[in-house]
């Protein structure tokens, strides 16, 4: 709805802009610089024009949407599960032998 919304404020900007323009345009008795309708109006046209169109489509596919039924889904509770980073080195107690290295010290311990 929004999309539409923005989409059609641009819409009128544009269009009111332009019709000054082409009023100034054609008015014999204005002196001042006269403009013509250019690119800038052009494309935000097209661009309010896309924005309608697809504000409606996002509606159409949510109307369509919401008419069909919503399935539940079960909620499972948050099981605890033991890492193998988490587990308690149960070895010997002693770390400074090179034959013993602890399992829950990783390779980036200090990073």
């Amino acid at each position: 709805m929004v999309f539409i919304l923005c989409g059609l404020s641009a819409m009128t900007g544009c269009s009111l802009y332009a019709n000054r323009i082409t009023a100034e345009f054609f008015d014999p008795t204005y002196v001042a610089q006269k403009y013509e309708l250019g690119a800038a109006l052009f494309i935000g046209w097209a661009g309010s024009s896309l924005c309608i169109i697809g504000g409606s489509i996002f509606c159409f596919l949510f109307i369509k949407e919401n008419k069909s039924p919503r399935t539940g889904y079960a909620y499972n509770t948050a099981a605890s599960m033991v890492s193998a980073r988490t587990k308690v080195y149960s070895g010997s107690p002693d770390f400074n032998s090179p034959s013993v290295s602890p399992k829950h010290f990783d390779k980036n311990v200090y990073v």
